[in-house]
């Protein structure tokens, strides 16, 4: 049997996609274009060290592979019947018993600007208080 030469994903990604992985890497940061896959590797690897979890995330929606991993997946399926639904759906209701317009924060609660509001009074409060204080103790 021959030893099997283990490689990264950024290698593989590099040696299969290295269009998708230039274009990818180059929406976000500014990179010079790779000499050779080699190159195009330690890229990658920078971009996902400079961006983390969302640099991995990115990365995975152009591995070649993507399809056949998702296969059996579970959550992929969910996520894209979601992603679906979705884009179905606008910021603004159209039937005519709910014309107002939908809640814009994560949580999906209304008045968050209120709450925002209050926290940018208080701030304000300590700020103007500071100002005072530095111009009493002159």
């Amino acid at each position: 049997m021959e030893k099997k030469e283990k490689i990264t994903i950024y290698e593989y990604v590099a040696s299969a996609s290295p269009a998708e992985a230039h274009f990818l890497i180059n929406k976000f940061g500014k990179y010079r274009k790779a000499r050779d896959e080699r190159e195009l590797a330690y890229q990658l690897r920078d971009f996902v060290r400079t961006f983390g979890e969302n640099g991995l995330r990115e990365l995975a929606k152009i591995h070649p592979d993507r399809d056949l991993i998702e296969i059996d997946c579970k959550s992929c399926a969910e996520a894209k019947a979601k992603a679906k639904e979705s884009e179905k759906h606008s910021n603004f209701v159209s039937s005519p018993h709910l014309a107002k317009p939908l809640p814009y924060n994560a949580s999906g609660e209304e008045g968050s600007e209120k709450k925002m509001d209050g926290k940018l009074i208080i701030l304000g409060a300590f700020v103007l208080m500071g100002v005072a204080l530095l111009i009493k103790n002159k």
